[in-house]
C-alpha cells in the first residue's frame, strides 16, 4: 500500500468488506505488536551480550558499539538501496544510546523506558488539542500548509508511479524521504518510542519475564490484564 495508507487506510483504495476486515485483524493483532516484541528482545539482547562479555573479562561495551556500527552500515544500505521501511538504522542509532543504562536497576529502567515511550504520544495529544482549538478557518489554513509542505510525497498515485519506475527513480524519491526519517523523525519520535521499548526490554529481561523465569500464573495474569488493557486501547482507534 502507498505510505499514506499506513497513516489512514481510508485514504486509498476500497476500505469496505473483506478489505476492511483484513485491515482490522492486522491493526488489532499484528500492526506495531511484533516490532514491540522484537524491540523488547533487542534491548534484552544488549544486556545478555554485555553480561556474557563481562563474565569473560572482555570489553563488552566496545564490542557492542563496534557491532552496532556494522548494523548501521547494513541498515543504511538496506534502507537507501532497497526499502524505505528499514528498521535496522533506527535500531543501531538507539543501540548507541541505550547501552549506557544497561547496568541500571530494572525498576529504574522500566520507569525511564515508559517515560521515553510516552513522550511522542503526549506531543501528538497536545498537537491534537491545539488543532481542535483552532477556528474552522485556522484548521483549513493548517491543512493547506501541510499539503503545500509535503506536496506530491503524500499522493498515493504519484508514489505508485515512482515505485513502478526504474530503480534510479525509486532511489531519487526514497533518499530524501529517508533522510527526513533518519534525522527529524528520529529526534522527534522514533528514538523515544524505540529507545524506550529497548530499555523496557532490558528491565523485563532482568526481571526474568522474557527469559521465562516467572510462574505460569504470572504469565496468565499478563495475558488477561495487559492483553485486555491493550485491546481496550486499540479497538477504539
Amino acid at each position: 500500500m502507498p505510505t499514506v495508507a499506513s497513516f489512514n487506510p481510508a485514504l486509498y483504495g476500497d476500505f469496505t468488506g473483506a478489505n476492511y476486515l483484513a485491515w482490522l485483524v492486522s491493526h488489532v493483532f499484528f500492526e506495531q505488536k511484533f516490532i514491540t516484541l522484537f524491540t523488547f528482545l533487542f534491548g534484552a539482547g544488549i544486556v545478555l551480550f554485555l553480561e556474557s562479555k563481562a563474565r569473560k573479562g572482555q570489553p563488552g561495551r566496545k564490542l557492542h558499539l563496534s557491532r552496532t556500527f556494522w548494523l548501521l552500515v547494513i541498515g543504511l544500505g538496506h534502507a537507501y538501496l532497497l526499502w524505505y521501511g528499514d528498521i535496522l538504522v533506527f535500531y543501531a542509532l538507539c543501540g548507541f544510546l541505550v547501552v549506557w543504562v544497561w547496568r541500571w536497576r530494572p525498576s529504574r529502567q522500566f520507569i525511564l523506558g515508559t517515560v521515553l515511550f510516552s513522550i511522542p504520544s503526549i506531543i501528538y495529544l497536545l498537537a491534537g488539542v491545539g488543532y481542535l482549538s483552532l477556528s474552522a478557518d485556522g484548521q483549513a489554513e493548517f491543512k493547506g500548509e501541510l499539503l503545500a509542505a509535503f506536496g506530491a510525497d503524500f499522493s498515493p498515485e504519484r508514489e505508485i508511479e515512482i515505485y513502478q519506475g526504474s530503480w534510479l527513480e525509486q532511489l531519487s524519491h526514497r533518499a530524501p524521504v529517508l533522510l527526513e526519517y533518519h534525522t527529524l523523525g528520529f529526534v522527534f519520535e522514533v528514538f523515544w518510542m524505540i529507545g524506550g521499548m529497548m530499555i523496557i526490554g532490558m528491565a523485563l529481561y532482568k526481571w526474568g519475564v522474557i527469559s521465562n523465569e516467572r510462574s505460569t500464573r504470572f504469565y496468565k495474569r499478563v495475558v488477561v490484564g495487559v492483553g485486555g488493557a491493550g485491546l481496550a486501547l486499540v479497538l477504539p482507534c
